[in-house]
């Protein structure tokens, strides 16, 4: 009876040590994705500002789309 017991808990720990593997591995690759968006989300406010401060910008409201 305490075999068994023990048999099933070492059972199901081995399958939550497997879990815990899994859920790092998603987690690292999210933080290696999360760190590219920044990257990329900085670059863009950088370039928007390096816009904005060369004073090209277009306003579009006004303008007509082409094929009108």
């Amino acid at each position: 009876m305490l075999e068994k017991k023990l048999i099933e808990l070492e059972t199901k720990f081995t399958f939550q040590e497997d879990l815990l593997d899994q859920l790092n591995k998603i987690v690292a690759k999210q933080e290696f994705k999360i760190d590219k968006l920044v990257k990329q989300i900085k670059a863009l406010e950088d370039l928007t500002k390096a816009i904005s401060e060369s004073g090209d910008v277009v306003n579009l409201d006004n303008e007509v789309p082409p094929h009108y």
